[in-house]
């Protein structure tokens, strides 16, 4: 069995990950999708555009 305590301190808060745009070259350059995955205050995942609309 996993401890969830461990799982969860092995990630520093506030930290940026992933972060930025992926995909923005698709036919719209513009972030449409803002998904935030927060974790003790961080950003995981950021914004995602996949391939605009």
């Amino acid at each position: 069995m996993v401890d969830s305590n461990f799982i969860n301190n092995t990630i520093t808060p506030g930290t940026n990950i992933g972060g930025g745009a992926i995909g923005s070259t698709g036919n719209n350059s513009l972030i449409h999708n803002n998904t935030f995955f927060n974790n003790k205050g961080g950003d995981m995942g950021g914004a995602i555009n996949m391939g605009g609309c």
